[in-house]
């Protein structure tokens, strides 16, 4: 092996590595807060390295839980990118055996296999369960199209259809169990390469803060491919007749043991397990909290009365409503949105609703209380009750379909259909 090659090996080993530390020994119980650990001394690095960028974080508000594109993510990024480099060279000058690097490389494809394997089904069975967009509420179809971000445009636009969600999720479902099997590799990666090169455009030009992570899937979907580079070049460019090469196995010592194949085994079926188990109980939880209730849906309002004074004519009346929305969030919680002619919107919970009352609690103020009376009849809600010291008699119209054509997410074959 040329001194190149082996830099270049020495440098996917570390880097690969650093990225995807403890795998897949973080899933296990209790095990995940190793690779905080582990992580920690990366972190502190890139401080020493860097500079402190918990202010940065701050100021451009990317402190969120699982959010991978902060600004310390990126440096910590750089870090791993900086370490991996200084480790190749290191492992350059001193004096390994002949015999490791070529190991290396066999182990590097089936750690690769293996950790790009269980994300792909991961997220393949979250668009499948579709679980994993589920951000368009009712409030939605009221927002003006102005008013959503590029990443929030992106994810009504996937939740809208579940057919398209379904056929990307079996796509990454396919692509990652065929990674599982050497003979089966090429082709699962490139079926990941189409799916992830979508996915990281997207994360990059609709501002999705995801970007390391995808980044790093489609990367290691490239060094799989990467195996083959010649002969795909030479089968698609240069139409010639190709024998396509076999992913290499682990050391001839271990892939002959008598415990490897239960090993395998075992290994694969706790992955392919964990990934649904988890899909599943997400589904569960989402399923059963979507139980709407009989007030649920988009009321416009027709009059508002205040203290006896209709004021649905006032358009700078604060109590005459445009709009009134009662929808489950996805913990299952009932909410009301009350928007008014000024475009202000006030968010409530709603608290123990039954079929003709129920109470609301504002998200602003715990102590905001109000209580109210209801009645629907044919599409249209009446309701009665006390705001604050005014008492407020309000109609209004259901809308639907007719109303809103996103509702309608059947399939068209045919144009105006």
């Amino acid at each position: 092996m040329t001194t190149v090659k082996k830099f270049g090996l020495y440098f996917l080993f570390s880097y690969i590595l650093l990225n995807t530390l403890l795998f897949p020994l973080e899933l296990l119980p209790y095990l995940d807060i190793v690779n905080v650990w582990l992580n920690y001394p990366i972190e502190q690095l890139s401080k020493i390295l860097w500079v402190d960028t918990s202010y940065m974080d701050n100021k451009f508000d990317l402190e969120e839980v699982d959010i991978s594109d902060s600004f310390s993510n990126y440096l910590h990024w750089i870090t791993k990118i900086s370490l991996a480099l200084f480790l190749s060279i290191f492992l350059l000058f001193i004096k390994i055996p002949h015999s490791i690097p070529s190991n290396a490389q066999s182990f590097l494809f089936t750690y690769i296999r293996y950790y790009l394997a269980f994300y792909m089904i991961t997220y393949g069975l979250a668009k499948i369960f579709l679980i994993q967009f589920f951000s368009l509420n009712l409030t939605s179809y009221i927002v003006p199209i102005g008013d959503y971000s590029p990443y929030g445009l992106l994810w009504a636009f996937m939740e809208i259809s579940e057919p398209y969600q379904i056929i990307g999720g079996i796509l990454e479902f396919l692509g990652g169990i065929l990674l599982f099997f050497r003979r089966t590799t090429l082709i699962g990666g490139l079926i990941i390469l189409g799916v992830m090169s979508n996915v990281v455009m997207f994360n990059l030009f609709y501002g999705l803060p995801v970007k390391i992570i995808s980044v790093n899937y489609l990367f290691m979907t490239f060094i799989l491919i990467s195996y083959n580079a010649d002969k795909l070049f030479n089968f698609f460019i240069s139409k010639k007749q190709v024998y396509l090469k076999e992913i290499p196995a682990i050391n001839n010592l271990i892939s002959k043991s008598k415990i490897y194949f239960p090993l395998k085994s075992l290994l694969v079926i706790y992955l392919l397990y964990f990934s649904l188990h988890n899909s599943y109980s997400n589904y569960e939880f989402l399923k059963l909290n979507k139980e709407e209730p009989v007030i649920s849906g988009i009321y416009r309002i027709e009059s508002t009365f205040k203290n006896g004074q209709d004021i649905s004519n006032l358009i700078d009346e604060s109590r005459n409503y445009k709009y009134l929305i009662f929808d489950l969030n996805y913990l299952g919680n009932i909410y009301m949105q009350a928007t008014n002619y000024q475009d202000e919107s006030s968010n409530y919970y709603i608290n123990k609703p039954d079929e003709t009352s129920f109470d609301w609690t504002s998200k602003k103020d715990s102590t905001n209380q109000f209580a109210f009376d209801f009645n629907i009849e044919q599409e249209k809600i009446y309701l009665i009750g006390i705001w604050q010291s005014d008492t407020l008699r309000i109609s209004g119209r259901k809308l639907g379909k007719d109303n809103f054509p996103l509702m309608d997410r059947k399939i068209r074959l045919l144009r105006g259909d």
